[in-house]
C-alpha cells in the first residue's frame, strides 16, 4: 500500500467519524428526550390504573376470592385470529435492534400458527413493514413511527378494540422492545387482548355490597379502553428509548472502530515513510561511497 493510498483511506475514514461522532450526539439527544417522554407516560398509566382498579372493586362478580370483572372476555370462535402490532425504526444504524425485533415478531406468528391462528400483522416503523412484506406478503398493514403520536395511539387501539368486539379477532398482541439500559434493550410480546382484570373488593363498601349501576360494564370498558390507550402508548415511548438507546451505543462503537483504524492507519503510514527515508538515505551513503 503507497503512502497516497493511506492518505486517501484515512481522510475517507476521518470524514465518516465525523458523521458517526454527529449522529450519536443527535441520538443522545433524542434518547433524553424520549426517556422524559417514558417518564410522563408511565405517570399517565399509573394515574389510569388507579382510576380502572377503583372502578372495577366497586363493580364485580363475585368469584371465590378474587373479583373477575366482566369486560374484554375473549368469545371462542371455530378458529383463533391474532392481530399482531409490530413496533420497529423508520431508520436503520442501531445496531442488531431491528434484526432482534423481526426474530421476535417471527417466533410469535410461527407460535400462533402452529396453534392453528390466522394472523393479521399491523407494522408500525418502516424497517419492519419491509421485512414482514418479505416474510408474509399479503397480510401485513402498517404506518410511520415518526409521526406516531398519542391520537394515532388511541386511534390505533380504538381500532382494535372494534375488532376485537365485533369478533373478527381474539387476540391482541404487541411486539416491542423493553428499555433496560442504554446497553440492554430486549424484544417483548405483550398481550394487550383479551385482558382478565381481577380485583380485591373495596374495603369501604357498605354492608359488604356492591355500589350498583345501571351500566356496569359499559363503566368498566370505558375505564378498560382508557387503561389499554395509556398502556399502548407507554410501549410505544419504552420502544422509542429503546431504539434511540441502540443507536447511540451503534454509534458510539462505530466511532470508536473508527479511531482506531485511523490509529493503525498513521502507524502503518508513519512505519511506511521511515522505511523510504531510510532506503533513499542508504542510497546517497552508497552513491557517496562509490564516488
Amino acid at each position: 500500500m503507497s503512502l497516497k493510498s493511506i492518505r486517501k483511506r484515512k481522510s475517507s475514514i476521518t470524514t465518516t467519524r465525523k458523521i458517526t461522532s454527529a449522529m450519536k450526539l443527535v441520538a443522545s439527544a433524542k434518547f433524553s428526550k424520549a426517556l422524559s417522554d417514558l417518564s410522563r407516560s408511565k405517570e399517565l398509566e399509573s394515574i389510569v390504573r388507579s382510576v380502572l382498579d377503583t372502578a372495577a372493586a366497586h363493580w364485580f362478580v363475585e368469584k371465590g376470592s378474587l373479583m373477575e370483572v366482566r369486560a374484554f372476555r375473549a368469545a371462542p370462535s371455530e378458529r383463533g385470529k391474532v392481530l399482531l402490532i409490530i413496533l420497529s425504526s423508520e431508520q436503520g444504524l442501531c445496531g442488531s435492534f431491528n434484526e432482534n425485533m423481526m426474530a421476535m415478531a417471527a417466533r410469535v406468528v410461527k407460535e400462533s400458527m402452529s396453534s392453528n391462528k390466522s394472523v393479521k400483522i399491523f407494522c408500525i416503523g418502516r424497517k419492519g413493514r419491509e421485512k414482514m412484506h418479505k416474510v408474509c406478503g399479503s397480510i401485513v398493514d402498517g404506518c410511520d413511527i415518526s409521526y406516531f403520536s398519542f391520537s394515532d395511539a388511541i386511534s390505533a387501539m380504538r381500532s382494535g378494540v372494534r375488532m376485537f368486539e365485533c369478533k373478527n379477532i381474539e387476540e391482541l398482541v404487541v411486539v416491542y422492545s423493553t428499555f433496560k439500559s442504554v446497553l440492554r434493550q430486549r424484544p417483548t410480546s405483550i398481550r394487550l387482548l383479551p385482558m382478565e382484570l381481577n380485583v380485591q373488593p373495596p374495603k369501604n363498601i357498605v354492608n359488604g355490597g356492591a355500589i350498583s349501576c345501571s351500566d356496569e360494564d359499559g363503566v368498566l370498558s370505558k375505564a378498560l379502553l382508557a387503561f389499554l390507550e395509556s398502556r399502548f402508548f407507554s410501549l410505544l415511548k419504552e420502544h422509542e428509548a429503546s431504539e434511540n438507546g441502540a443507536r447511540v451505543m451503534a454509534m458510539n462503537t462505530a466511532t470508536d472502530n473508527a479511531n482506531d483504524l485511523i490509529q493503525k492507519l498513521e502507524l502503518q503510514y508513519n512505519r511506511l515513510r521511515q522505511n523510504m527515508v531510510t532506503k533513499e538515505l542508504i542510497e546517497i551513503i552508497s552513491g557517496a561511497d562509490s564516488v
